[in-house]
């Protein structure tokens, strides 16, 4: 397994700082545990980032955290119900 295979992802708050971090290996199911303090996730944006095969840094246009959330449903969590 490289770096290639995980996409890293900045929490972006209004005034455009960063405010913390999450990971996903894109070889895994999708949880995302964490994300939740992020509220209102409106307020918020994510921005993935990552490494190619190359271990070349790229980065993607950053998106509402909320709209993020909608697109990108966990899969599992962790949590105890």
């Amino acid at each position: 397994m490289t770096s290639a295979n995980r996409v890293n992802y900045r929490i972006i708050d209004k005034e455009h700082k960063t405010v913390g971090s999450h990971s996903q290996n894109i070889m895994c199911k999708r949880c995302n545990d964490g994300l939740e303090k992020f509220t209102p996730a409106s307020d918020f944006k994510i921005q993935p980032w990552g490494y190619d095969e190359d271990e070349e840094e790229w980065n993607s246009k950053s998106i509402n955290l909320e709209k993020w959330l909608v697109e990108n449903p966990a899969e599992f969590t962790f949590k105890k119900k």
